[in-house]
């Protein structure tokens, strides 16, 4: 059975909502260009931004803080607290076919971020030569 995508943003925003995230349907609408929306989740050390538009193409990028430092110093006689963040990002894309493929995919986004890209081929770089440099 093949399905063809119907853009529904209502019920995508239900979805969305119902699994915490905050969602803006500013762009949902649009006419001219087909419309798209935007949803956002925080939890703790992680953040989900999820884009879809009306063609059903998703993409959401999973940010995960890696680690923390923090550190007292004085300045003029005022006192700075410095905290220094790494942050590591995934981005996890594809397009939709039914709205139904949605809440399984959101309920996946932890794995799929913490998981090594399985089908990912990433080029060698390339060898110097040792005479020349090159």
């Amino acid at each position: 059975m093949t399905e063809t995508w119907q853009w529904d943003a209502d019920r995508l925003r239900d979805d969305l909502e119902a699994a915490g995230y905050d969602v803006s349907m500013a762009d949902a609408h649009l006419t001219t260009a087909g419309g798209s929306l935007r949803a956002r989740r925080d939890r703790g050390a992680r953040d989900h931004l999820i884009a879809i538009d009306a063609g059903g193409r998703f993409n959401a990028v999973v940010t995960v803080m890696t680690e923390e430092q923090s550190g007292v110093t004085s300045v003029a006689r005022v006192d700075l607290r410095i905290i220094a963040e790494s942050r590591r990002a995934v981005s996890i894309s594809g397009t939709l076919t039914s709205c139904d493929q949605l809440t399984p995919i959101i309920e996946a986004l932890d794995h799929l971020a913490d998981a090594p890209p399985a089908s990912a081929s990433f080029p060698r770089p390339p060898r110097l030569s040792p005479d020349t440099g090159e």
